[in-house]
């Protein structure tokens, strides 16, 4: 079931998304803006459905994370599990709202993809150890937001700072 969530979240979500945006809302000229969709719909999805059942998860089933992930059957470190899990609530929260709130898109990819996903990756890539399937699934599936919401916001700032567009790159995101 894990890595059917992972391939929605990562794959099939975001680019059927995209595809269906592009398709039905085509006259309208920020539909067609592919940098902005594809930060949209992968904030979104990542940021915003993997981190609301992530969160769901950890807080309501911390024996699976603290197994699958992290390897110890520790009952101490379960309250901690349990609190990741409602940070992932939050950051997932927000991710979902991004999609009706655009103005929150940069913030949630920022916030929840960029520095929590991407940190968290970094993490476990520097940490070594042994890796079980799904840590190193979280590992990979980590590092690969840290470098497309990362890639989106920077394309955005260079697109912002090159067309001089006054405003924030909130603008430019939704």
């Amino acid at each position: 079931m894990y890595i059917v969530i992972i391939v929605v979240c990562f794959v099939v979500g975001p680019i059927v998304s995209i595809i269906i945006e592009r398709v039905v809302r085509r006259e309208n000229p920020r539909s067609r803006d592919l940098l902005t969709l594809i930060l949209r719909w992968f904030t979104f999805w990542i940021v915003g459905v993997r981190l609301l059942l992530a969160g769901a998860t950890q807080a309501l089933d911390p024996e699976f994370t603290g197994e699958q992930i992290f390897g110890t059957t520790d009952p101490t470190v379960l309250p901690f599990i349990s609190e990741l899990g409602y940070a992932n609530l939050g950051f997932g929260v927000i991710g979902i709202l991004s999609l009706f709130l655009r103005s929150w898109v940069v913030p949630a990819a920022l916030s929840g993809g960029v520095i929590f996903l991407g940190l968290d990756g970094i993490r476990h890539l520097v940490e070594g150890g042994a890796f079980t399937s799904d840590r190193a699934t979280a590992m990979i599936t980590d590092l690969i937001a840290l470098v497309v919401l990362g890639g989106c916001l920077i394309a955005l700032a260079v697109r912002s700072r090159r067309n001089r567009v006054d405003g924030p790159i909130v603008d430019q995101a939704v």
